[in-house]
This record gives C-alpha cells, structure tokens and sequence, in this order.
C-alpha cells in the first residue's frame, strides 16, 4: 500500500534580494514584516484585498505603541515598499493610488482614502532570481519584527552548501542597518530565544597583523540546532562555561 503524501504547509516566498544587505531593495524590519503580512493574506488571485485598520487588527504583531502610532507606521510602510516596486497599491477598480489618494488624468483629487478604506495589494518583483520559503505558521508564531528578520536573514541559506550562514556581526550591523554593538546584541538575543542556532568560529594558527591575537573564524548560523559532531570547540567551550555558571 503506498503511503500517502503529506500536504506541503502553506507558505509564501520572499525574493532574497530584500533581505540582502547590497542592493537598493533591502528591507527594513517593518517594512520585512509589513510586506510579509501582505503575502500571508493573499487569495487565489495573487493579490490581497485588505484595509490599513484591518491589517492593523489582524497582525500577530503590533506595529506602534498605539492604535494611531501602528496605522502610521503600516501607511508609510506601504508607501516604501511601493516607492521601491514591490508592491502597487490599488483601489477596487484596480486603478494605482498614490500617496493614498486616488488622482485622474488631470492631476486632480478623486478620493483621499482612509484607513478603513478597502486597497488591493498587487505584488511585484516576480522576475527576481533566489526565494526564501516560511511557512505560515512559522511566521505566526514570530513576537517580534527584529527576529523575524534574523531569522530570514539566516533561512536564506538552508538550501546553499552545508545550510551554514558564515557572518561577522560587522556584516550583521549591514543586514540589520543598525551599529555593530546593537547588531550583536540582536543576534544573540534571538539565539537565545532559539530563533537561530549560531556555531562560534575557532580561533586560526594565524595571529591579527601587529597583534598577538590570533585571528577567529567568523560564526555559523542556521535556523535548526548544530549536532554534536558539528560544533565547534568554542562552542563546546562554551557550553561548558554556561553549564557551570548554574551552580
């Protein structure tokens, strides 16, 4: 009897170049989490029909403090991620809004839209080479936007090579679009909380030029824990280390 094939979860796809630190589509974390919110909610057009309100009310996570402070930062959001084409944002006629404001040939102001108000969401940028997959539920069950776009940034190499993700926390201040020390503190909070898993760098028989400090690999980082036989000694020294600061 053959075995019956388990549906694959549903998921949606983000280009890998929005999530790149070298190029003029990168995302910021609201903007990550705004346009994967949009994708969460499509239909079988391809498209998502929603409200600002309604995206505010229905996110697992809140964008502002407050009602107001969460539907200016999602209008502004949707804003740059149509600045940057990778969104249009349309009324029910599929006419383009701009600035939230539905204009005609003559330049003149048909309709200022309010939150409330229904907008179609068409997505762009289809052509663009190399996704990254997360499952709805994995992306439910994220309690902030910043691990979120950790664990993007590191889900985009499960497919490449041993599944690692090599990163100094120079280039993770670059991705993060934040200072080295903040970037740091970001990326081992989020280990800590098991968001990533991260393999520190063993030291090399190589010494920093004019120092006595010898150079350190740089750390792995993948979505899934590293196995004993892959980890490092410095990640065994360190385990060790936090085993016995419990007692």
């Amino acid at each position: 009897m053959n075995k019956r094939i388990q549906p694959r979860e549903p998921f949606f796809m983000i280009p890998d170049r929005l999530i790149s630190e070298d190029g003029s589509l990168q995302l910021t974390e609201v903007e990550l989490y705004l346009y994967s919110l949009l994708l969460r909610k499509k239909n079988y057009e391809g498209v998502t029909e929603t409200s600002i309100t309604f995206l505010h009310e229905s996110s697992p996570i809140e964008f502002g403090s407050s009602k107001q402070r969460s539907i200016d930062l999602i209008k502004s959001g949707l804003l740059s991620l149509m600045e940057k084409k990778v969104i249009r944002i349309c009324n029910s006629k599929r006419e383009i809004l701009k600035n939230f404001k539905l204009i005609n040939n003559d330049g003149e102001i048909i309709k200022d839209y309010k939150p409330s108000d229904l907008i179609i969401i068409i997505f762009g940028n289809s052509s663009l080479k190399g996704h990254t997959e997360i499952d709805y539920s994995k992306f439910d069950s994220f309690v902030s936007m910043s691990d979120y776009y950790i664990y993007c940034a590191v889900a985009r190499w499960i497919n490449s090579g041993n599944g690692n993700f090599n990163c100094s926390y120079d280039r993770w201040a670059r991705i993060l679009q934040v200072t080295d020390k903040t970037a740091k503190t970001k990326v081992n909070e989020a280990v800590e909380r098991e968001i990533i898993y991260k393999n520190i760098g063993n030291y090399k028989d190589e010494a920093v030029k004019g120092r006595t400090q010898k150079i350190q690999n740089v750390n792995a980082y993948r979505t899934t824990p590293f196995n004993n036989t892959e980890k490092t000694i410095m990640t065994k020294k360190q385990e060790v280390e936090n085993i016995e600061d419990m007692f």
